[in-house]
């Protein structure tokens, strides 16, 4: 593994045990997944979707990106920094990514169903994916039950 990604690795798993890492690699490209699993409803039982998650990766020799995207794959935030070879990440940087992961995270709640008076539109889902927006019938949805 990359000499940045490694020491990204040990600094975050060291910094905070309670954040999980996985090591991800695409062709000739590694990233890094940093997830905080967080407890359920039930006590002992954790979410396994997280609200957000960070990706670190390298662009090139000396560029680091540090993504943090949230449950439905937008992005939140977009860092990117330069590196120098074989030299530690900066601690802020590390500190930033423990920080975005143990930090409260309040996803947008949306309008509750009452509140919806136009009947046509309370027949819809409205669902934001990545950079995109899915509108599904809540008929299809019930259906599918």
């Amino acid at each position: 593994m990359d000499y940045h990604l490694q020491n990204v690795l040990e600094r975050v798993s060291a910094g905070d045990p309670d954040l999980h890492s996985t090591v991800l690699v695409k062709q000739d490209r590694t990233f890094l997944k940093f997830v905080k699993w967080k407890e359920g409803p039930d006590p002992g039982i954790i979410s396994f979707n997280p609200l957000v998650f960070v990706l670190v990766y390298k662009v090139n020799l000396q560029t680091v990106k540090i993504l943090l995207i949230s449950y439905n794959e937008e992005i939140l935030e977009d860092l990117e920094t330069k590196v120098e070879l074989e030299t530690e990440m900066d601690d802020s940087l590390i500190s930033h990514i423990i920080f975005n992961l143990t930090r409260f995270h309040q996803p947008c709640l949306g309008v509750p169903e009452e509140g919806i008076r136009d009947e046509e539109i309370s027949g819809f889902l409205f669902e934001k994916f990545g950079d995109k927006i899915y509108i599904r019938s809540k008929k299809m949805c019930e259906s599918a039950v």
